[in-house]
């Protein structure tokens, strides 16, 4: 037997007698749940967890209000994005937001932006302006707007509509208790006079009692 040979039986000894303690020995729990510190947690506490969802819109020319809730590395990407696409200087960026150009001086500062300086710019075009006007986003794209539905492409404008249609009735009944004169302001209120009806007509005279009176000479 060589030595090789000698511990290669040798390993395979050790690990079948390893095996073999293994097997007896007790481990883990009967238990079929794997529990987690979190599940023992509160729905208070659950909730604490979650902080509030915060969505910020960087596409478009932002106000001084708008730029100061974003947070310090979207503040730098947005600068460096203007800066870049539309080639203005911090000044132009400063009088788009509102604010003054020494309060973006302290902003670049605090972000640690460092501007070219001493860079020729060009003066502001067409471009930037409707950048600043919301006609392009920060990407130098036109805005996206929503599309309209098919039903709202086929229903013509309102200063367009055509009136409406005249109504008059074409049928009915009534009961009406009055003079002639009365029926007939009434029929020429109500009906069309370039209209042709048929009528029946049933007419009673209201029932009253008679008053006899005598008189004595």
């Amino acid at each position: 037997m060589t030595d090789a040979e000698y511990l290669f039986r040798q390993s395979i000894r050790e690990k079948k007698t390893a095996a073999r303690g293994a097997r007896a020995k007790v481990s883990g729990s009967k238990s079929k749940q794997c529990r987690l510190p979190s599940d023992n947690l509160t729905a208070a506490q659950l909730k604490r967890r979650n902080g509030p969802v915060l969505t910020y819109n960087v596409t478009k020319c932002l106000s001084y209000d708008e730029f100061k809730r974003l947070p310090d590395d979207l503040q730098l990407e947005y600068i460096r994005a203007v800066s870049r696409v539309y080639e203005v200087p911090m000044g132009a960026i400063a009088e788009a937001m509102g604010c003054a150009k020494s309060t973006m001086c302290r902003i670049t500062q605090r972000l640690k932006y460092d501007p070219v300086r001493g860079r020729g710019y060009p003066e502001p075009g067409n471009k930037w302006f409707d950048f600043t006007a919301g006609k392009l986003t920060i990407d130098g794209t036109p805005v996206k707007t929503a599309p309209t539905s098919p039903a709202e492409e086929d229903t013509p404008a309102a200063d367009v509509l055509p009136p409406p249609a005249e109504v008059y009735p074409t049928s009915g009944a009534f009961k009406f208790t009055g003079t002639l004169l009365e029926l007939d302001h009434y029929l020429r209120k109500c009906l069309p006079v370039n209209l042709a009806y048929d009528f029946t007509v049933c007419f009673a005279q209201p029932s009253c009692e008679r008053v006899e009176t005598s008189q004595t000479g």
